[in-house]
């Protein structure tokens, strides 16, 4: 079961144009989600309740949870264009334009592998095998142990940091475009999106395995 989904938001009222020149601005959510059987079983069974109790309370029911998919992230263009006209004997009006393109990318969380099954008893659940790969970008996770002193008793607390970057990543590309009008009647455009100049590029990027234990 998988969900993906491209949003782009602010891409009509952020455009402003003067003379030949027009600036616009977009951004674009991007997310994928995807879910196992063994997960959507742990929710809901399809089989009766009493097979699935004694089943559970005896040696218990394993569910996989391999194939956990997950990636989000967003995405913001700023484009900077230019068009003019061009005089093309063969056309009655002919026009090329070219817009270049600065991206700018938020962190990135990711999870690229999942293996794995959780045991369901009765009572709970355990696991000592299931684990996930994710894949950071943009971000740094610092895990530490934090020591206090109460009342005479040294202390010892598990503590996470996440530090963000404001621009995860950047990278540029342009477009290239061009319309026109041929014999009066014939009206044609055509357009080339996003030829690279320099590739989304994490200034960051750390991968980490999480173990599940219980």
């Amino acid at each position: 079961l998988s969900l993906h989904t491209n949003t782009e938001l602010g891409s009509t009222p952020l455009n402003f144009v003067f003379d030949r020149y027009a600036l616009s601005f977009s951004t674009v959510v991007m997310g994928e989600v995807g879910v196992p059987r063994g997960i959507v079983d742990l929710i809901a069974d399809d089989r009766d309740f009493a097979t699935q109790y004694q089943e559970a309370s005896t040696t218990g029911t394993p569910r996989q949870v391999s194939g956990v998919k997950a990636d989000a992230w967003v995405l913001g263009k700023l484009g900077f264009s230019h068009a003019r006209l061009i005089d093309v004997p063969m056309f009655d009006r002919f026009a090329a334009g070219m817009t270049l393109n600065w991206y700018g990318a938020s962190p990135r969380v990711r999870v690229v592998e999942s293996t794995g099954d959780i045991l369901v008893r009765n009572t709970g659940w355990e696991t000592e095998t299931a684990k996930a790969v994710i894949e950071f970008g943009g971000m740094h996770i610092n895990r530490y142990d934090e020591i206090t002193l109460v009342d005479g008793v040294l202390d010892t607390v598990r503590k996470t940091e996440v530090e963000n970057d404001i621009i995860g990543a950047w990278g540029l590309g342009f477009d290239l475009g061009a319309a026109g009008t041929w014999n009066k009647v014939w009206q044609f455009s055509f357009a080339i999106h996003n030829i690279p100049l320099r590739s989304l590029t994490w200034n960051t990027a750390e991968r980490r395995t999480y173990e599940l234990h219980t």
